[in-house]
């Protein structure tokens, strides 16, 4: 419960600093791998007929979430402005939700944690492009601070509790239809509720199921199969798996399979059984693909400014994968009880990278769960200074050695 109207002060002052910089950078156009094929899903999608039309979103073979989201926005074509203040609002949406979520860590932490997250490199670089990724990690956040706070005093009622939880769980199915590798993390949010309070996990299971459901019965119908999300998973497993790749990228033409291969998933589980040291190498470039920083290059600064800027995006990556790992090892070996919100956080880092190892590796995939490595980097931080004061490593060499000493002796 806030005390004071001042402490909230910090969170207004970062979402200000977060929407001022990024207004300076925008510079009119939202870019991004696949901005250009979402913005013309969602001019066609603000019209009825294009629904029932069976070459809608490719046969389903795009994700339909994200472009449906534009189109309630009437975003579409040329409208990249729309689309930036989109991806703000979004943005605002998660650094709320990351206050939220790490108040347990205590108020200079949570304060640091969104810190961090409005100005770190993923997020700059999810409000600059237009994708999936910004509408994800605000689902998967804010539907995180949710569940983690069932218990609490302001969810008073059991009916205020399953409504908010059925809404919780419409926008779980909403990031699945946006992008199936969401199931990972949607599931762990899913499975979180559930052991909170079970009542409010089949409710929140009961609401996920609601989109993906309207749009299989769209699909059966328009097109006579059961299909409840996008199709191309076959695709971006072949370009994960096949020995033309070198980190599992993206590619603008399709690799073709090895002759007598019927499908591009059989090529793929061909190819992971018959040559396992150039697997067990590929996932290696795969791991190290995806755990790349995304840059943002900004128009109109000098080139050293500009290589300052990189430099220190790939710092703060580094650093932040290396308080994470060493947060998820002390919690494997010392096994204490942490908050909820943060064991919450590690089993959603988990999940996703794990889930995206065996398919296509960008990174820009593992973005939408920045905030939850932050959040474990500040705590890993947090511990650390408790098991390492200061005031303990600025004692002279001879206290610090007669206290071994005495430690020995008991």
């Amino acid at each position: 419960m806030l005390k004071s109207p001042r402490q909230l002060l910090p969170i207004l002052a970062i979402l200000l600093g977060y929407v001022g910089i990024n207004s300076i950078i925008f510079d009119g156009v939202m870019s991004g791998p696949d901005a250009e094929s979402y913005l013309d899903f969602a001019a066609s999608a603000q019209h009825w007929d294009y629904w029932t039309n069976p070459e809608a979103f490719l046969s389903t073979y795009f994700p339909v979430g994200y472009p449906f989201l534009l189109s309630l926005f009437g975003i579409g074509e040329e409208r990249h402005i729309l689309g930036f203040v989109l991806q703000l609002l979004l943005g605002i949406v998660v650094l709320i939700s990351t206050w939220g979520l790490a108040s347990g860590l205590g108020t200079r932490s949570r304060t640091a944690a969104t810190l961090l997250v409005a100005f770190s490199p993923f997020m700059t670089w999810m409000t600059q492009n237009l994708g999936y990724e910004m509408a994800c990690s605000a689902i998967l956040v804010s539907a995180a601070f949710l569940t983690s706070r069932l218990r609490s005093e302001r969810f008073r009622t059991l009916g205020m509790t399953l409504v908010i939880s059925v809404l919780v769980g419409v926008l779980l199915g909403w990031a699945l239809l946006m992008q199936s590798a969401m199931i990972a993390p949607v599931a762990v949010i899913l499975i979180y509720s559930f052991t909170r309070l079970p009542l409010a996990g089949i409710a929140a299971t009961g609401g996920a199921l609601v989109m993906p459901l309207a749009w299989t019965v769209r699909n059966f119908l328009v097109l006579d199969r059961i299909s409840p999300f996008s199709t191309n998973g076959p695709l971006v497993f072949w370009h994960g798996n096949n020995p033309e790749t070198i980190a599992g990228a993206a590619q603008n033409e399709l690799i073709p399979p090895p002759d007598g291969t019927k499908t591009l998933t059989q090529a793929a589980l061909d190819f992971l059984l018959t040559q396992p040291e150039s697997v067990a190498s590929l996932y290696g470039r795969k791991v190290a693909r995806l755990l790349e920083p995304n840059f943002v290059y900004i128009d109109g600064i000098s080139q050293p400014l500009q290589t300052l800027i990189h430099n220190l995006s790939t710092l703060f990556s580094i650093t932040l994968l290396i308080l994470v790992a060493a947060y998820i090892f002390r919690l494997l070996w010392i096994r204490e009880p942490s908050p909820a919100s943060l064991t919450l956080s590690v089993w959603i880092v988990v999940s996703l990278f794990l889930f995206y190892v065996p398919f296509q590796a960008e990174p820009r995939y593992l973005t939408p769960i920045g905030p939850f490595a932050v959040i474990i980097a500040v705590a890993c931080i947090k511990a650390l200074r408790i098991a390492f004061p200061a005031s303990a490593l600025t004692k002279p060499r001879s206290q610090r050695a007669e206290r071994t000493r005495a430690s020995d002796i008991k």
